[in-house]
């Protein structure tokens, strides 16, 4: 209720009452005024003031949850706690920001003991596909095909689930890959691509990300130019240092077409940038190796705006020196850092 009603989370003590009174009188089959309950209700948040620390008086005459964080486990809990209301409940809030943190929560909770309800809440509840959602009457949220808005939520569930149906989870994840390579290939600079590249991130790390990385890694040897640009971008975008990932973007660096191979640069030098441990110091040396070569041939080198992965550069040879330099950041050789200050 103080999530559904009080978007400042705080409710006067006698609104607090009535809810509780009305809680307890249900499941005590009594009326709300019976002194048993008032004197329940009395008790109740006598004990909560002093002492749980989780619900409290934050202000004379005024209570709330000590932290959003508790509000929203609780609310999560209440959106699991019948299961048979589960799908229903979800449903109808998925798409009101306040309440995004609760489902993925709440479809986390479910996915720790069971994978496959976990699916069957995503597929129904977000995005309205199977017999359950039919039965149920849900339908796709209002321009979905344009907004994408179930898909986006749905990538973000798997991401938070401890585990989830395999069948799924690849499902979901290539259509976001591959909607976000069509976008670029229709050369949409919009927030779609901008949420898409956000949910590619958020991925990392998991299963998910792996399939993601592979379908990206299989687009760099494309025959359209334009999503092998894309995967490139995307690449570098999720900062994704495994040796695959590595030596799919030197192939790239050798490509035919040059926005590709200023895309496959940019991705090396932001992966050695923020990979950490994952790039060993050789596969550093061998990125920059490989980036001088590029940066020093001539059908490199152009004048005039390019933007590359989003941003503008003011020369195709500053795609390629600011790569240098954020791999040579991780790098500990002298004679590279020395290199590039003389260019």
């Amino acid at each position: 209720w103080l999530h559904s009603e009080k978007p400042r989370g705080l409710a006067t003590e006698q609104e607090v009452k009535d809810k509780l009174a009305e809680f307890l009188a249900a499941n005590r089959k009594k009326e709300t005024d019976d002194p048993e309950i008032i004197q329940a209700v009395c008790d109740f948040l006598e004990r909560a003031r002093k002492f749980t620390g989780i619900f409290v008086e934050r202000a004379p005459g005024l209570y709330g949850f000590l932290h959003l964080t508790f509000e929203e486990y609780f609310a999560a809990r209440q959106l699991t706690r019948l299961r048979r209301k589960t799908a229903e409940r979800i449903y109808e809030v998925r798409h009101q920001p306040r309440w995004q943190e609760p489902i993925l929560l709440a479809i986390g909770f479910v996915s720790s003991d069971y994978p496959d309800d976990a699916a069957e809440l995503i597929c129904t509840a977000i995005l309205a596909e199977g017999e359950e959602a039919n039965d149920s009457g849900f339908t796709p949220s209002l321009y979905e095909d344009v907004l994408h808005r179930d898909l986006l939520l749905a990538a973000l569930c798997i991401g938070d689930c401890a585990s989830v149906e395999p069948d799924l989870r690849r499902d979901v994840v290539r259509k976001i890959v591959r909607l976000y390579l069509s976008n670029a290939t229709e050369k949409s600079i919009n927030s779609l691509q901008q949420f898409l590249s956000e949910r590619l991130r958020y991925l990392q790390g998991s299963e998910a990300g792996t399939e993601a990385t592979d379908i990206l890694l299989t687009a760099l040897r494309d025959a359209d130019r334009d999503v092998r640009y894309a995967a490139a971008s995307a690449l570098g975008e999720c900062k994704v240092g495994t040796a695959e990932v590595i030596a799919g973007l030197l192939t790239a660096l050798r490509d035919a077409d040059r926005a590709v191979r200023f895309a496959a640069a940019r991705a090396l030098g932001e992966i050695a940038k923020v990979s950490g441990r994952k790039t060993s110091g050789e596969e550093i040396r061998q990125i920059t190796s490989a980036l001088f070569l590029v940066f020093e041939d001539p059908a490199n080198q152009s004048r005039g705006f390019v933007m590359v992965g989003g941003k503008y550069y003011s020369s195709s040879r500053d795609v390629f020196w600011e790569a240098l330099w954020l791999a040579c950041q991780r790098l500990e050789a002298e004679e590279a850092r020395e290199r590039i200050r003389r260019k």
